[in-house]
This record gives C-alpha cells, sequence and structure tokens, in this order.
C-alpha cells in the first residue's frame, strides 16, 4: 500500500488514480462496482443550475462500494470557481443533498481545476433518513493537499484497511469522528500545559480516589516561582495565557495571515509561520524561545500599530524570508497585551517548545467552526471554548461546562424557530421550521419572507449566563445562514469574523 499521508499531501492526481490507490486497497476490489465515471449532471439536467451557482463544473460517479447495508457511492466533483464554491456553504449543502439517493452513504472528492493551487477535498456522507428528513445528514471532511496536516487521515486510513476488506458503515464514521479528534488533541494540549506549569511549580494535579490531588514532583523554579510569588494559580494562568495566543495564532496562520512577505496580501502568508518560528530560530533564541521571540512577536508586532511602515516588524529569525522582517496584523483587542507577568523573565527548556509546536503542527486547524451536521475533520475555533471551560479552576462549583456543539446548535435553532413562528397563522410554521432547518428559502411561502427577514434584522439575544459564548455566537452563525439565504450575501466571510470574535472573548 502507498504511503498515505504522503499521496493525501500531494496534489489530486484524478478520480481513476484515487480509486486505484486510496478506495481499492482499503475496501478491496471485490467490493467496488465501477461506474465508469456515469456524468450526473447530464443524466440529472434539473441539477444544472444549482451546479452552476456553487460554481461546480462537473460531477462523475466514479462506481459503488459494496458495504453491508449500506452501499456507497463514490464521487468526482470538479469545481471551477474556487471564490464561488467557499461563498456558497449552504447551497453546497443543498446540492449535495440533492446528489445523494435515498437511505445512501457516499463519498465526494471535491477538487479544482487549477489543482495546482488549491487544496482538495474528501468528505463522507451519510444520510439516515429520507428526503424530508435532510437534518439527519451528516457531512464530514477531509481537507487535503500540499498545505494541510494529512496524518489524521492517514491514520484513520490506514486503521480502516487494517480491516482487510471487511469494513461496515460504523468503522468509516469512527474514521470521521470529528468529537474523537477534538478530545485527543485536548488531552494533548493538557499535557503540554501541565508540563509548562509543573516546570515552574513541580507541582501536577493527578487523579486519585475518585477526584483530583495536587502533587509535589519536585522542587519548584527558585527563581521563576518566586518572581510569580509562589503562588500557583498566578503560574496556571499566565501558562492558560501564554499557550491561548499561541494556539489562537495557530488560527490566524492558517488564514494566511502571520510572516506574509514585504508587499504581499495578508492571505499569502505562511500556513506553517508558528512552526517554522520556532525550527527555524537559532539555538540561542530557541534557548529563551518565550522571552526572546514570542513575547516580543505578541507584544512589539500584534499588540503595537504599525500601519504606517506596511505593518512590517523584524522576527529577528534570519532563517525566515526577508531574514525575518515580514508583516503582520495590528490586533487591538488587548489579548497580546503586555503585563506585569509578562515582565517576569520565564526561561523554559528548548524543548518543551519544541514538543508543543510538533503537536500542534500534527493537526489541521479549521478556521470556521463546524456545523455538527457538516463539520471539517479538524481542530476549529470552538477548541478554544472547550479549554477555556475545561481548564477553568473549580468549574463544577461555577457552573461552568462544556457544552457539546449538538446542544448549542439544537437550542440555537429551537429558540429562533420559536421567536420567528410567534403571531405567524399556523399555516406557515412549519415552512419557517423547514427553513430554520435547511436554510432553504424555497420552503418559505412568498408572503412571508420579507417579514420573516425583518425579524431576523430585529432579534435581540441576551444570555446572562454567558461563559466562552457557544449561545450567543451560535444563534448569531443560524442568523448569518437565514439572512444569507434570504438575501444572498457572503456567508463566509462573515462567519470567519463570528469564529475570530469568539475566539477572542474565549481568551481575554
Amino acid at each position: 500500500m502507498i504511503d498515505l499521508k504522503s499521496y493525501f499531501q500531494d496534489k489530486y492526481q484524478g478520480g481513476e488514480n484515487f480509486i486505484e490507490n486510496v478506495i481499492l486497497p482499503i475496501f478491496g476490489k471485490d467490493k467496488y462496482e465501477d461506474a465508469y465515471e456515469e456524468d450526473v449532471l447530464e443524466n440529472n439536467p434539473e441539477l444544472i443550475t444549482m451546479a452552476q451557482n456553487t460554481g461546480v463544473a462537473q460531477i462523475l460517479r466514479m462506481g459503488t462500494i459494496n458495504i453491508p447495508m449500506n452501499p456507497t457511492d463514490v464521487f468526482d466533483i470538479t469545481v471551477n470557481d474556487h471564490v464561488q464554491m467557499k461563498r456558497n456553504r449552504v447551497a453546497v449543502q443543498q446540492l449535495v443533498r440533492r446528489i445523494m439517493s435515498t437511505y445512501s452513504s457516499a463519498f465526494m472528492v471535491f477538487h479544482y481545476i487549477d489543482d495546482d493551487k488549491w487544496d482538495w477535498r474528501f468528505t463522507f456522507c451519510s444520510k439516515q433518513g429520507n428526503n424530508h428528513e435532510s437534518t439527519d445528514s451528516k457531512r464530514y471532511t477531509f481537507l487535503l493537499g500540499p498545505n494541510q496536516s494529512c496524518r489524521t487521515v492517514a491514520d484513520n486510513f490506514k486503521k480502516l484497511a487494517s480491516k482487510c476488506g471487511n469494513i461496515e458503515l460504523s468503522d468509516i464514521v469512527k474514521a470521521f469522528d470529528v468529537e474523537a479528534l477534538s478530545d485527543e488533541f485536548f488531552d494533548k494540549y493538557k499535557e503540554q500545559y501541565e508540563k509548562f506549569v509543573m516546570f515552574i511549580t513541580g507541582k501536577k494535579f493527578v487523579k486519585k480516589e475518585g477526584g483530583w490531588r495536587e502533587k509535589v514532583f519536585h522542587e519548584p523554579h527558585p527563581q521563576i516561582y518566586a518572581d510569580f510569588g509562589h503562588d500557583d494559580k498566578r503560574v496556571r494562568d499566565y501558562v492558560k495565557k501564554m499557550l491561548g495566543r499561541i494556539v489562537f495564532l495557530h488560527y490566524l496562520q492558517k488564514k494566511g495571515w502571520l510572516g506574509v512577505e514585504p508587499g504581499n496580501e495578508w492571505n499569502s502568508g505562511n500556513k506553517d509561520f508558528m512552526y517554522d518560528l520556532f525550527v527555524k530560530s537559532s539555538e540561542e533564541q530557541q534557548a529563551n524561545f518565550l522571552d526572546e521571540v514570542l513575547e516580543p512577536l505578541f507584544n512589539d508586532a500584534l499588540d503595537t500599530d504599525r500601519r504606517a511602515n506596511g505593518d512590517l516588524y523584524d522576527t529577528k529569525v534570519i532563517g525566515l524570508p526577508n531574514n525575518g522582517v515580514l508583516r503582520f496584523p495590528y490586533l487591538n483587542g488587548g489579548l497580546f497585551g503586555r503585563d506585569e507577568d509578562d515582565e517576569i523573565t520565564t526561561v523554559f527548556p528548548a524543548e518543551y517548545f519544541s514538543s508543543l509546536f510538533t503537536m500542534f503542527h500534527q493537526y489541521n486547524f479549521t478556521i470556521d467552526e463546524n456545523d455538527p451536521n457538516d463539520a471539517e475533520v479538524g481542530i476549529d475555533p470552538e477548541m478554544l471554548g472547550q479549554i477555556f471551560e475545561n481548564l477553568l479552576e473549580d468549574n463544577k462549583d461555577k457552573g461552568a461546562y462544556y457544552t457539546p456543539k449538538e446542544i448549542v446548535r439544537y437550542m440555537c435553532k429551537e429558540s429562533l424557530i420559536s421567536y420567528l413562528q410567534n403571531d405567524f397563522p399556523r399555516q406557515y410554521r412549519e415552512a419557517i421550521r423547514q427553513f430554520v432547518t435547511t436554510y432553504d428559502l424555497s420552503a418559505l411561502p412568498g408572503e412571508i419572507v420579507e417579514e420573516v427577514d425583518r425579524r431576523l434584522i430585529n432579534i435581540k439575544i441576551c444570555d446572562p449566563a454567558i461563559g466562552s459564548g457557544a449561545f450567543p455566537m451560535g444563534l448569531l452563525k443560524e442568523l448569518f445562514f437565514c439572512r444569507g439565504a434570504i438575501e444572498n450575501f457572503d456567508n463566509s466571510l462573515k462567519l470567519s469574523a463570528i469564529s475570530f470574535r469568539k475566539t477572542s472573548m474565549v481568551l481575554t
């Protein structure tokens, strides 16, 4: 079997190549039935307009994998407009639902005509229910290509291959399990957090007799611990802030906003900037990486207005392009502002940051917060809320709990449906529910569209027990999707802003 990680990190090689190198070795030749590149749009002309509106040029059904009780079709989908595809997420969801047969599962490979320029996507769709129960449709996507970390997809597909063709639907669902990946990431993040804290305090919380107890592993660092006033909680809060800043920048670099070369656009930055910042630093810089490299980046670059000189900042890491003099955005939200704890000389071993950045480098950070029914398999901005609430001291006593996104989404949708249905005649209420559930404007009778839009504009949201902001941000996301369906504005840009606003709010 080929090296899957290398294959997935390469540009897309074409439908037949994908079948030959991925599908057949994993599922078995005897389980695959060739469809000889059946042209779906040609056979279903009613889908052509919808496809064109989402930037889709061609849909080919490559074949069917005969998985017990769940035959799974494989589609090769060519996209001719990257921007149009990205902006029309709701329309893409609707097109996918139309492509899929009732009670079916499918693998869909989305790739661009200019495949040297853009990444490609491998999506698993599973639809439990009939066409009227479209909310049960689940879509999970791995983002692949030269700019992506493909460790997770490669590892999960190797596990499928180890079953020697005896694969069931539950095995595939597990391979695309977003929550399992999030739990894995949080556990590794917590290990890193505890290591940094223990270096200063010598202590760590361990599970004992059904609870958590603080255990001393070694003597505290004599100088740093004293500078923090021998205050364990102050140390823990400092490490949380430091790691929170670092993980936030991993989302920012995904947008291409870090380490942009002079004169280039913001989205052209290095997608692996944080990892490269460490590995390309000198040994002397790595030995005092926090004070010599990171904190100056936080305070002098990200928290300082440098627009007058083209947003340039000298990282002093000469191994980077342009000898380290690069563009960085001015983030004036206070997240990177210098405080008294930043003034303390805090020197961690270089190995600590090497381990941290290597761990982060293994994961795909996604920019938009995932929808429970349409998720990109990776670490999305909601992880900041999970970290915040799970590392909050005495969180149970304070009533702070991490709420799974499925529950947040359900509560937000039901609240919005109830608000919109209020005072409407009974015959319109089911149509309103269908619209909020699917974002399909055709579900709304024409005579109530204007009033529904007015109510969406005038809605007021209040969450008195706000924590990480999951509920108000979740409802804001639903509002954008609903209004976007009516007014056809660019949802992707606003959703990106929502995700980063929530991320900044969590960390500050």
